[in-house]
């Protein structure tokens, strides 16, 4: 329920160039798909109005070339 107006969603290992991995959501992947090595950038998913002040959310989308 809490994910399904974001059907379907896409999760993610990330590899932050800081050095720390995290798990996220990819958005926007290409029809092909997401693959390893893609290179990526973050975007902020805000909270909906029935959540409250919840804090923004790192996404990933593709980077576009």
């Amino acid at each position: 329920p809490p994910f399904g107006a974001r059907v379907p969603y896409t999760a993610a290992v990330v590899d932050l160039a800081e050095g720390p991995r995290m798990m996220t959501e990819l958005i926007e992947a290409p029809a092909s798909g997401p693959r390893v090595g893609m290179r990526l950038r973050v975007a902020f998913r805000t909270a909906d109005a029935a959540e409250g002040d919840a804090p923004a959310v790192p996404v990933f989308r593709p980077l576009l070339a």
